[in-house]
């Protein structure tokens, strides 16, 4: 396009709808990221071994992909998708406040960026947080890397990344 053919009110309108496509699309991944790095110190702290906080990472994008819903709705608290619990509410609410949201953020882009491989997981529990028997309901007693804990039944069998165990 030669900017300087056109008009001023075209050139107006045609750099405002650059900026603000720039800027949506800007916005929707720095939403991802921020949304993400919350569900990260709020499942983590920040603290566990990196192949499994990128497998974290990993479960939420891949769920996003098979369900079709943004990121920002799979990791939300008011969602119910991820994880209805209030103290990942919580969590997740004051995560910006945490002393390692600067680290978790820069550790989240480079996930993104390709930094770790993506091994498919959708899904994943820390049995360290898991009760243990007597189980009830959907719940299965089971060995884990934590001991006998009442697991769900879909996480029985999952591959152990740190302190998770991925399905």
């Amino acid at each position: 396009m030669d900017w300087e053919k056109l008009k001023e009110p075209e050139w107006v309108f045609g750099g405002v709808l650059l900026l603000g496509l720039f800027v949506a699309s800007r916005s929707s991944s720095t939403g991802d990221v921020d949304a993400l790095t919350r569900m990260l110190i709020a499942e983590t702290s920040f603290a566990h071994g990196e192949q499994e906080m990128a497998q974290i990472v990993y479960v939420a994008l891949n769920r996003s992909r098979r369900r079709g819903l943004p990121v920002t709705t799979v990791v939300s608290p008011a969602a119910g998708t991820w994880n209805a619990g209030d103290l990942y509410r919580i969590l997740y609410n004051n995560a910006p406040k945490h002393a390692r949201w600067k680290a978790a953020r820069a550790f989240v882009e480079r996930v993104l960026g390709g930094a770790y491989d993506n091994a498919g997981y959708t899904s994943f529990i820390h049995p360290q947080s898991i009760a243990t028997p007597p189980c009830y309901g959907e719940r299965v007693e089971a060995d884990t890397i934590s001991g006998r804990r009442c697991i769900p039944r879909w996480s029985v069998g999952g591959t152990v990344v740190g302190r998770g165990m991925f399905v």
